[in-house]
C-alpha cells in the first residue's frame, strides 16, 4: 500500500554550485503502508543526492527511487471568464461600429445640406430674393452640426480602437489558457522495511 506524504520546505542551504533544500512532512501510518510517496518535487532533483531521515528509530527505510510525472492542466474557470468578457467586448465593438457608421451618415447629410439648398435656389424658375440672414443662419447651423458630429465620431473611433486592443490582449490570453499545459515534476518513493503504526515525521533533502 502506498501513502502520499505532504511536505513543506523547512530549510534551504545555498552552496556555490547548488542548493540543499530540506522538506519535512508528517504522515499517519496504519501498519499497512509499504511505500511512502513524496510528490510534486522539482525536476532538478538529483536521485543520488537524496537523503532521508525518520523520526522513528524502528522504521527501516529499504530504498529510495524517483519517478518523473507529467500533469496536463487547463485553466477552465479562468478560460470561461475570459471567453465571456470577449463576448461582451465584441458586442460593444459592434455597437461602436454601428454608431460610427450612423454618425458619418449624419455628418455627410449635414455637409451636403448647404450645397443642396444653394443648388435649389439657383435652379428655381422664380428665384426668391436672397435672404442673407437666413443663409448665414443655415451656414452657422451646418458648421456647428458638422463640428459636433466630427467630435462624436473621433470619440467613438478612439473607443473602438481601445476595444480592439483589449480584445487582442484577451484573445491572446484565451489562446494560452485553451492550450493544455504540461507540468513535469519528480516524486520520491520510499520503501519501508517494517510496518509501523502511528505518526511518522519524515525529512527529505
Amino acid at each position: 500500500m502506498r501513502k502520499t506524504v505532504d511536505t513543506r520546505i523547512c530549510q534551504v542551504t545555498v552552496y556555490e554550485q547548488q542548493a540543499l533544500i530540506t522538506r519535512r512532512g508528517v504522515v499517519q501510518l496504519t501498519g499497512e503502508e509499504q511505500e511512502l510517496v513524496i510528490a510534486q518535487l522539482p525536476v532538478t532533483l538529483l536521485e543520488e543526492s537524496i537523503r532521508l531521515k525518520s523520526s522513528k528509530t524502528n522504521v527501516g527505510l529499504l530504498g529510495v527511487k524517483t519517478e518523473r510525472t507529467q500533469d496536463t492542466k487547463q485553466e477552465s474557470q479562468e478560460l470561461t471568464v475570459i471567453t465571456q468578457k470577449i463576448g461582451q467586448l465584441d458586442e460593444k465593438k459592434r455597437h461602436s461600429q454601428d454608431l460610427i457608421t450612423l454618425l458619418n451618415l449624419k455628418r455627410n447629410f449635414v455637409k451636403n445640406l448647404s450645397s443642396q439648398y444653394m443648388e435649389r435656389l439657383t435652379r428655381s424658375h422664380n428665384p426668391e430674393p436672397l435672404d442673407l440672414d437666413k443663409i448665414k443662419d443655415l451656414m452657422s447651423f451646418v458648421d456647428q452640426q458638422y463640428s459636433d458630429l466630427s467630435g462624436e465620431i473621433a470619440q467613438q473611433e478612439l473607443e473602438f480602437r481601445q476595444l480592439e486592443k483589449q480584445l487582442q490582449i484577451l484573445r491572446g490570453q484565451q489562446q494560452q489558457l485553451a492550450t493544455p499545459r504540461t507540468n513535469e515534476s519528480v516524486k520520491v518513493i520510499v520503501t519501508l522495511e517494517s510496518s509501523v503504526v502511528g505518526e511518522l515525521e519524515l525529512e527529505v533533502s
